[in-house]
């Protein structure tokens, strides 16, 4: 019989911490604004990825030196 009562307090009360530790992870999450916001800064003006385009981006660059270069 005690034995009983003390698992039904000891399932209680981890419950009761798992539904804070939740509860607390939801608050604690970003915001969707706060995210987009934070991706932005992976980007260039032209909406190339700075990692992940970083060649095309290389090439762009080169091309714009030789057009400068060429109307002098």
């Amino acid at each position: 019989m005690l034995a009983a009562i003390l698992i039904i307090i000891a399932a209680s009360v981890s419950f009761s911490v798992v539904t804070l530790l939740i509860l607390f992870y939801i608050g604690k999450r970003p915001d969707a604004e706060r995210t987009q916001d934070d991706d932005s800064r992976y980007y260039d003006e032209n909406g190339n990825h700075l990692y992940y385009d970083r060649k095309l981006i290389a090439r762009l660059e080169k091309e714009k030196e030789r057009a400068a270069q060429q109307s002098k």
